[in-house]
């Protein structure tokens, strides 16, 4: 089973994706200055960590990025949120 979870604060939205088969992490990540100019970070042991300044208007928009980037065929981690 994997648990994706999340830290919202007031500008930023961290989160990590754990398998709880081996309780290890398999990605994590922020995004940074929700609302102003934002950044996103996204980090897979083993991997060069992928960054990015991308607007992010809303806590849902930085949500929804990182449901995607989840799954990106490039830097994704699993084939689908569900």
């Amino acid at each position: 089973m994997k648990i994706l979870v999340i830290n919202a604060g007031s500008s930023s939205l961290k989160f990590q994706l754990i398998d709880m088969d081996n309780e290890s992490v398999i990605a994590k990540g922020i995004c940074e200055e929700i609302g102003g100019n934002s950044g996103f970070k996204f980090k897979v042991p083993g991997r060069e960590d992928y960054k990015k300044n991308v607007p992010i208007p809303t806590h849902a928009d930085a949500f929804k990025l990182v449901l995607a980037s989840l799954v990106d065929p490039e830097i994704g981690v699993i084939k689908s949120v569900d």
